[in-house]
């Protein structure tokens, strides 16, 4: 989701350099403009926050329905920053 992000900003000529900035800049061009659905800022925030355990956190293990769900939400959300790319 991470590149997709970047790229949906890249599109406005909006570069970040970090994870968090990443966010809130999608936050401020996206979804408080009403672009793209609010649920949408809510799987990226997901998702970062799964990277941040994953890169930084416990061992905590994913079960197979919770992967199934991120990745489903994953998906979904690319497909709308294509969307929003190729329009």
């Amino acid at each position: 989701m991470f590149a997709a992000t970047k790229a949906a900003l890249l599109s406005k000529n909006i570069e970040v350099k970090t994870h968090t900035g990443l966010l809130s800049a999608f936050g401020l061009e996206f979804i408080q403009t009403g672009i793209v659905e609010k649920e949408f800022g809510r799987i990226l925030s997901r998702g970062e926050h799964l990277r941040e355990e994953a890169d930084y956190g416990s061992e905590k293990v994913m079960n197979r329905d919770e992967a199934e769900a991120i990745l489903n939400s994953s998906k979904s959300f690319v497909s709308i920053v294509k969307e929003l790319i190729e329009k």
